[in-house]
């Protein structure tokens, strides 16, 4: 991790986050039989003891949130990361219809409603007893399949453009 290396070159390092924990889509994205999410728990605890400074639950440059130029005017170096989690529309017929996700949408739901209330608090995106269909492949694609099987969807159906 870049924030690790700068630290370690004697740079003071804060970390603005939108998500609600300092490792962001990683705690949430990844399925757990992929990457434990202990593993991900000790590296976050471990660069945090070392000194970098993180602040959830911010986007930058909103209501009293700091403004990039503020920011600019207390630090030498701004590096600005954009995660994954902006939803590329398909420009198809129907793609609004009731029971369609997107993959992001569907992990994040998912996972987090595990991570949190071992899925007690209801707000996850429930495929028990359907027939579920993933549109595309890759890592994804394949986190998507996981988790439809981990939550005993009846069957998986899967298109993708490669083999």
């Amino acid at each position: 991790m870049i924030v690790d290396q700068l630290n370690k070159a004697g740079h003071n390092i804060t970390v603005y986050k939108r998500a609600d924990c300092i490792s962001g889509l990683f705690m949430y994205r990844i399925p757990n039989m992929k990457l434990d999410k202990k593993v991900i728990q000790y590296y976050m605890d471990f660069i945090a003891k070392e000194g970098i400074k993180f602040i959830i639950k911010v986007v930058v440059g909103k209501l009293d949130i700091p403004s990039l130029k503020s920011l600019q005017g207390e630090n030498d170096i701004i590096i600005i990361v954009i995660g994954v989690t902006v939803i590329h529309d398909l420009p198809i017929p129907n793609c609004n219809l009731n029971s369609i996700y997107f993959a992001m949408q569907f992990l994040y739901k998912n996972i987090k409603s595990l991570l949190n209330t071992n899925l007690f608090n209801g707000i996850y995106i429930s495929v028990k007893d359907k027939h579920v269909i993933v549109i595309g492949g890759g890592d994804t694609g394949n986190d998507c399949i996981k988790i439809s099987v981990c939550y005993r969807a009846k069957s998986i159906t899967n298109f993708k453009l490669l083999p």
